[in-house]
């Protein structure tokens, strides 16, 4: 293991690593040798990475600047992948939103055309969710709390991917006895894409209800007071009343 060179796949990495049987993974959790880290990030900009990194075409929730990729993403948002959750999702989000998408009549292209359209909207994918019972959700937007590793395990440490300083990367990193210098370290946060931090996330709120984001904060209420998050800022990023 000690030569082994360290794959920029992080799932083959997590499979490396993730215990082999449920006997090795409780006394793990049961070591208090074993440096436990837990990563966090608000409720509302997990949404937003859920939807623009799981399920639409780049430009029809945010406009462009001058590089015309700026704002691409690539899940539910990106058609041009047809991604694992586009195909799990999309049928049912437009169905709600959309219905007359799915009347034999009302069009001539077939049933994908149909489907991964190029405008699904982050507003759309909302309603849909709002209405699933929260027990049916995807791990992608899934309640923190509903885990049960977050409830019978005690952390060392709780990062915030939203507000991290590098004192507590260098932190971890001493916990974990990696040297910095000689280990593969991503900017957190970030895809090939860019970072959905709170003025990407706002972007995608600025189409919403105040009422719709008190919905979701009621949704995820027990995730903002877990992690002592607060849902403030995307009242003002919300433009409409109703």
């Amino acid at each position: 293991m000690s030569n082994r060179q360290v794959s920029h796949n992080f799932y083959k990495e997590v499979d490396l690593l993730s215990p082999k049987t449920l006997e090795s993974l409780q006394h793990y959790v049961n070591d208090s040798t074993v440096f436990k880290l837990l990563i966090v990030r608000h409720p509302f900009q997990r949404l937003v990475s859920s939807y623009s990194m799981t399920l639409v075409t780049p430009t029809s929730e945010l406009t462009q600047s001058n590089d015309s990729n700026l704002f691409r993403r690539d899940r539910i948002e990106d058609n041009s992948k047809y991604t694992a959750q586009s195909w799990l999702h999309a049928h049912s989000i437009l169905y709600h939103s959309r219905p007359k998408l799915f009347h034999a009549k009302s069009s001539n292209t077939n049933i994908l055309e149909r489907i991964f359209l190029p405008d699904k909207s982050f507003r759309e994918f909302l309603e849909w969710l709002l209405k699933q019972p929260p027990e049916h959700d995807d791990v992608h937007w899934v309640q923190y709390h509903t885990h049960c590793a977050v409830c019978n395990v005690h952390y060392n440490f709780i990062l915030k991917l939203d507000h991290y300083t590098l004192g507590q990367i260098n932190y971890i990193l001493s916990k974990l006895k990696l040297d910095r210098n000689k280990i593969y370290l991503p900017m957190l946060q970030r895809t090939h894409n860019g970072l959905t931090d709170f003025k990407m996330a706002c972007k995608y709120f600025r189409n919403l209800t105040t009422d719709m984001v008190m919905q979701l904060y009621e949704r995820y209420k027990i995730d903002f007071d877990m992690y002592k998050y607060k849902p403030d800022d995307y009242w003002h990023c919300a433009k409409r009343k109703n």
